[in-house]
């Protein structure tokens, strides 16, 4: 999580808060009736450290995050005058978590990141924007990097166009990356890092916090959980579902519905194949209503 390094005073202000800000984590893990375990800090300096990222495959931890050297979209909303995001990691394995060091990437503008585990492999997907300059969007595109349990790939470019990309995710499935983003307001999809880049049917208008989860079994299928916008702007959430046995996707189905404002959404398929969705909501008031104090 990020973790503010010492008290900032109210004069200091934003800018010195981020500049404080850093990466902690658990030292161990939790267990049922066991002791709290301690916390320690990864990160020790004045740059800005923040979107930790953590996946496990159960027995070890990966542990990525950004280090910026400008406020960015964090502070100011401006570009930045030079592009100086990069990546940072640490593993944690029978209970120790290993030194911080840098993922051997060129310091990029970076927009967003979103890591998955399978087994020991990891893939890191992240958005930069190219020319540098948040007014635009048509120069954002996405990239991954492999992680094979000891060290990292080069950069893999996946998109090269006039559109916005952004928010890439991805699950292991059928025995390859399925790998999904946003472009142009579409969902799209493709199969293997050197796989075609397909557009999902019915997959248009999704929020970028949508959900990918997936079943494996004699019927593999990647379920997909967003939520779309619906009377006097509820937002409502949908699955879909691609099916590897016929290579298609299913049309969405609505999962919650009703005049509530839903968020904050986590998915994931039972042992027997049954998709669970947690979120939290709020209703949604159109008119007044008194109340009595």
């Amino acid at each position: 999580w990020n973790n503010i390094g010492r008290i900032i005073t109210e004069s200091e202000g934003l800018s010195e808060m981020l500049a404080n800000t850093e990466i902690s984590v658990t030292e161990n893990i939790y267990t049922a009736g066991g002791a709290k375990p301690n916390y320690i800090t990864l990160t020790h300096d004045d740059k800005i450290d923040h979107s930790p990222r953590l996946v496990s495959n159960g027995e070890k931890a990966l542990l990525v995050w950004s280090k910026s050297e400008e406020l960015g979209l964090f502070g100011t909303g401006e570009s930045p005058a030079v592009p100086g995001d990069c990546f940072y990691f640490s593993t944690w394995n029978e209970g120790t978590w290993s030194t911080a060091e840098m993922i051997p990437v060129d310091p990029a503008t970076i927009l967003d990141s979103y890591l998955v585990m399978e087994g020991d492999n990891a893939l890191l997907l992240y958005t930069v924007d190219m020319g540098n300059d948040f007014s635009t969007g048509e120069d954002r595109e996405v990239f991954a990097i492999v992680y094979d349990g000891s060290t990292w790939g080069e950069p893999i470019r996946l998109t090269d166009n006039l559109m916005i990309d952004y928010s890439p995710k991805a699950v292991w499935a059928n025995g390859d990356w399925f790998i999904t983003w946003i472009q142009a307001g579409k969902l799209v999809y493709q199969i293997g890092l050197d796989g075609v880049t397909r557009e999902g049917e019915w997959l248009e208008n999704i929020q970028s916090d949508y959900q990918i989860t997936v079943n494996e079994g004699s019927r593999p299928l990647v379920a997909l959980v967003y939520t779309q916008l619906g009377k006097d702007n509820a937002l409502d959430i949908y699955g879909s579902f691609y099916d590897f046995n016929h290579g298609k996707w299913s049309d969405k189905k609505e999962l919650k519905g009703g005049n509530s404002y839903t968020q904050n959404m986590s998915s994931a398929f039972t042992s027997d194949g049954k998709l669970l969705v947690a979120y939290t909501q709020a209703d949604i008031i159109t008119e007044a209503k008194p109340y009595m104090i």
